[in-house]
């Protein structure tokens, strides 16, 4: 008996390209993107560098040409913030918009997401609507447009100068603040409008058991100037002359 293997019959014939859709015509970057349907869930539970964060959960949505992340929920030391962010990836796929609600997000969270040295306390909240554009990320408040009204409760801010300002030199030095080496904000609210580079802060009050501060001016991102009038009267005398009166400004 002789054995042998059996080898399948093979034709060889020119390999022929993959092509998706009408074989006439190139794959498109923006016709996929518009006929490209997709729902995906996005969990990230530690984001190194940023103590302050826990994780951040989303649900990204494409459809149409719109991608749209709803909801997306961070969470932080002491609170969370809530926001859909949605972009239009035909027209503009480089500007995003978010909108949402801060709910008791830590101010040391913020200034540390901000870059921002300062030994401040206390709880954030509010809502937000800003759209910027992500090819300029390394500084996004140029591109930025929206506003935010936030609101300051049971803070601290390591300075007793606010009621030096409002009070004068005489009640100050006898203040519990100047021996403690800081002052308690009972609360601020603070708004915020952002448009193409200028953050403007008007109307904008600050509240300590003694002073009330009222500020406004605009910060110009893209030339780099500001300009900032703060006028901090005695709480119960809010019709007071400001002992001091600050201004601020130049580049």
């Amino acid at each position: 008996m002789i054995e042998r293997t059996t080898k399948s019959l093979v034709i060889p014939r020119e390999a022929e390209p993959l092509v998706l859709g009408n074989p006439k015509e190139a794959l498109k970057i923006d016709k996929l993107v518009s006929d490209a349907e997709v729902e995906l869930r996005i969990d990230i539970s530690r984001i190194l560098g940023i103590a302050a964060l826990n994780k951040i959960n989303a649900v990204l949505h494409i459809d149409e040409g719109t991608a749209q992340l709803e909801p997306v929920v961070l969470s932080a030391v002491g609170g969370a913030a809530t926001a859909s962010v949605t972009s239009d990836l035909k027209n503009a796929p480089s500007k995003l918009r978010a909108k949402g609600t801060l709910q008791g997000i830590g101010l040391s969270t913020l200034m540390q997401l901000a870059n921002v040295d300062i030994d401040a306390e206390g709880s954030i909240s509010g809502p937000f609507d800003v759209s910027f554009d992500i090819k300029r990320m390394s500084n996004l408040l140029r591109s930025a447009s929206g506003n935010t009204q936030l609101h300051l409760k049971n803070g601290k801010v390591a300075t007793s100068l606010l009621n030096l300002a409002g009070l004068g030199v005489i009640p100050w030095l006898f203040s519990k603040e100047l021996q403690a080496g800081y002052t308690d904000i009972t609360c601020a609210s603070v708004p915020f409008v952002f448009s193409r580079g200028i953050v403007s802060v008007d109307n904008t009050v600050v509240e300590t058991p003694s002073v009330q501060v009222l500020v406004n001016g605009q910060i110009n991102m893209l030339n780099e100037t500001l300009y900032i009038r703060a006028v901090p009267r005695p709480l119960k005398r809010t019709n007071a002359r400001s002992p001091f009166p600050i201004t601020i400004s130049g580049p």
